[in-house]
């Protein structure tokens, strides 16, 4: 049961959620929801904000004019705009980092030897 919360098995084996970032479907990985989530850099978080308002104002764009177009938006930000992001992304990294240490921590002695063993296995760090 535990490895059914915490890995899953994909095309390439055995994989924290936390060693593939956001993983794709592609690629046959589904994210433990008992892990933390890492944050999401600033230049997405900027593209998320910016999507539905632009998609709103411009329905007849398609999804490459909408990106290119955000794209060279974000290009011509400001730096003082974007450090806003910046800084964002920087406090939900610290929060996610604390939240990844109080998972590790919260992990049984059964469950480190489980992980240490799979990493071992399959070459993986954590």
């Amino acid at each position: 049961e535990y490895l059914s919360k915490h890995f899953s098995i994909g095309s390439q084996g055995f994989q924290f959620a936390w060693q593939s970032g956001t993983p794709s479907r592609s690629k046959g990985f589904e994210v433990s929801e008992h892990l933390p989530k890492r944050p999401q850099p600033q230049y997405m978080k900027f593209l998320n904000e910016k999507r539905k308002t632009l998609k709103a104002e411009n329905p007849n764009w398609s999804r490459s004019e909408r990106r290119d177009y955000l794209i060279e938006e974000w290009k011509t930000l400001p730096k003082e705009q974007k450090e806003i992001y910046v800084k964002s992304y920087l406090q939900d990294l610290k929060e996610y980092r604390e939240r990844q240490k109080s998972y590790e921590a919260d992990l049984s002695d059964d469950e480190k030897v489980i992980i240490k063993r799979v990493c071992k296995e399959n070459h993986a760090r954590i």
